[in-house]
């Protein structure tokens, strides 16, 4: 049996309590997920909360938009690591227009250094 991303089981109660509309807890979430209730306090404090949870007005809290996130958008919000985070259009287009001068330089060097060319100086 394969075993289930901990990340995907806490969005899928996140969206579930949203589908719901309903408050919960931190210890809600850790007995649905099986994290630790501290490791999902963490979680909502450092990546989710004022963009996805917000805080309950009868206690606890609420989750608004990640029904409209893909699992490999959430995984990604929730990874530990700096590279995994995502990009915006503009640092996309600066990727792009650096790999592309990169090929135009690498090509310009190619034709400029064929011996076969007979046009060369």
């Amino acid at each position: 049996m394969a075993r289930k991303d901990k990340r995907i089981l806490l969005l899928d109660f996140f969206r579930e309590q949203e589908d719901k509309a309903q408050s919960f807890t931190y210890q809600d979430a850790a007995i649905a997920t099986g994290y630790n209730p501290k490791s999902v306090g963490k979680y909502i404090s450092e990546k989710l909360k004022g963009s996805y949870i917000f805080k309950s007005e009868h206690g606890g809290w609420v989750s608004e938009g990640l029904s409209k996130v893909s699992n490999d958008e959430f995984i990604r919000l929730m990874s530990q690591s700096t590279s995994a985070r995502k990009l915006s259009p503009n640092e996309k287009m600066y990727q792009k227009l650096i790999k592309r001068s990169l090929d135009a330089f690498t090509l310009a060097l190619e034709m400029y250094n064929r011996p076969s060319l007979c046009y060369r100086v």
